[in-house]
């Protein structure tokens, strides 16, 4: 999503929130901002982060990218924040490392007068399902059956890669990546995830807390994206039994 700039602030001011609106800060509007996953697609996969520190036309979000979304006009950026990047292997194991480099950029965009919403972004639930979201630990426990025999019931072909299990990620993409949400594995992911299965909900809470634990006192951090493009046939068909 990209919109059409107005004037950015030349420094970051608190802001002010109650459940109508925000208010006393530099926003001109909130919609004057940028995905910062529309600017670099490889912050989806590993190391989660765009390039800090040298330029890519695809892959990077330097000092001088920033001042010229600055110069642009641009005055916040949709970033994204991985569930996986926190919680690599488990729900208890904590990526320190992720969280200072997600930090860093924060700091970064902080200094060339830009704010930060916070998004933890998803397509298709998993990278085992064509798609990102939710760290591996979470989407094996669906089972191997499951993994293995996606994108069932649909009638396709899909390769793996041998050492990781994955989709060949080619083969993902030349298909409309929408009818994957209509796979037993994505279904059955999100089902887990709405009713806690396995704790998943719990864990995905705990990932929040972790995250909003280390920006609590950034002033330039406007909020949080709880999870995006959600299976939303999943949530209209069977609200009753998910106990939401």
């Amino acid at each position: 999503m990209i919109t059409l700039p107005v004037s950015s602030p030349a420094i970051i001011s608190k802001c002010k929130c109650d459940k109508k609106k925000i208010e006393a800060c530099s926003l001109i509007t909130i919609t004057s901002s940028i995905n910062s996953h529309s600017l670099t697609t490889t912050t989806l996969i590993p190391p989660f982060l765009p390039n800090l520190t040298d330029f890519d036309p695809q892959n990077s979000l330097t000092t001088d990218d920033l001042a010229n979304l600055n110069k642009w006009g641009f005055n916040v950026i949709r970033f994204y924040a991985a569930w996986m990047g926190v919680y690599p292997h488990s729900s208890t194991e904590i990526n320190y490392e992720y969280l200072m480099q997600l930090s860093k950029a924060v700091s970064m965009m902080e200094n060339h007068g830009i704010y930060t919403l916070l998004d933890c972004h998803q397509d298709i639930f998993s990278r085992f399902f064509c798609g990102e979201g939710v760290p591996d630990w979470v989407a094996i426990f669906e089972g191997n059956q499951t993994l293995m025999t996606f994108p069932f019931p649909l009638a396709l072909n899909i390769t793996r890669e041998p050492d990781t299990g994955y989709p060949i990620l080619e083969e993902c993409l030349r298909r409309s990546f929408g009818q994957y949400y209509l796979t037993e594995a994505v279904t059955n992911g999100f089902k887990m995830l709405y009713t806690n299965g396995n704790g998943t909900r719990e864990s995905f809470a705990s990932f929040w807390r972790t995250v909003a634990n280390q920006f609590a006192n950034r002033s330039s951090v406007l909020g949080y994206e709880l999870h995006q493009q959600l299976s939303l046939t999943l949530l209209a068909t069977q609200q009753k039994n998910l106990n939401i």
